[in-house]
């Protein structure tokens, strides 16, 4: 986009503004929310959590409640990237999932930092 960016503000006519201009929107179309090209990168930051979830369920400074905590929100937000990705106009149903794995998301993480400050202490 960088690239792009600098070649449009380049351009000697209109013509090749308008070039760069479409050239920057179909990039930003391909790499949209939903789209595989961003799959991954809203993947991998769940599948972590899960990943660290599971770990601190099998330690006991944590408690069971954070992890499940965690494991649900990972598990539903995971379910709505792949929902909005792979299947098409599943927007609404995928929301179902969304909205309680982001506050189960947000929860884990008040309890997470809560627990580690305690524990740093």
């Amino acid at each position: 986009m960088f690239d792009l960016a600098s070649k449009f503000n380049g351009a000697a006519s209109e013509s090749q503004k308008a070039l760069f201009l479409a050239a920057g929107e179909a990039m930003l179309a391909r790499g949209g929310h939903g789209s595989p090209g961003v799959f991954i990168g809203f993947a991998l930051p769940n599948i972590a959590v899960m990943i660290v979830s599971w770990v601190m369920y099998k330690s006991p400074p944590f408690g069971k409640l954070i992890a499940i905590t965690g494991l649900a929100a990972s598990f539903l937000l995971l379910a709505y990237v792949c929902m909005v990705t792979f299947i098409p106009f599943a927007g609404s149903f995928a929301m179902l999932m969304a909205v309680p794995g982001g506050l189960l998301y947000m929860c884990w993480m008040i309890l997470y930092t809560r627990k580690m400050l305690i524990l740093g202490r």
